[in-house]
């Protein structure tokens, strides 16, 4: 192979991975807009990272609920909206962190958790931490993979 012909082959293997590797921010008006310097999602190939989301409402962006097991709730139901807008599922999840401000409230989170996610469950670790933004007491983060297939998601 002359030089020229492997410098060739070269740059055509390197802008292929760099278009199927390259950062792309997702967003959706169905969960609440950042409030600070950081995207709801950055996708990467096939692989998704969503934002850690709370209980707040797109709309009015104030925390749902009082209770954890709720605010749990609209933060699943935020991190679906974002899940979604990147053309996949729950189903694509295989990461989820938890983080809660009181531990003693896991079990109601797990509740909702279970309606939300089917098996096998994504891999999760569960967090205590002092506090979270806008008094909230549950934050969800998660990282999801997709088939590199088109998603149709009803």
């Amino acid at each position: 192979m002359t030089p020229a012909w492997k410098h060739w082959v070269y740059s055509l293997v390197m802008s292929i991975l760099a278009t199927q590797y390259q950062r792309q921010e997702i967003s959706t008006p169905y969960s609440p807009a950042p409030v600070a310097p950081y995207s709801q999602a950055i996708k990467i190939g096939e692989t998704l990272y969503v934002t850690g989301t709370i209980g707040t409402s797109p709309i009015t962006g104030r925390l749902v609920a009082h209770d954890t097991a709720n605010q749990a709730r609209r933060a699943l139901q935020n991190s679906l909206a974002i899940v979604q807008a990147a053309g996949m599922t729950f189903d694509n999840v295989v990461k989820v962190t938890i983080f809660i401000t009181n531990i003693d409230d896991l079990p109601g989170v797990n509740a909702v958790y279970a309606t939300s996610f089917r098996k096998p469950y994504p891999a999760r670790s569960s967090v205590e931490v002092t506090k979270l933004p806008s008094s909230a007491k549950v934050m969800i983060e998660m990282i999801a993979v997709g088939t590199g297939r088109s998603t149709i998601v009803y």
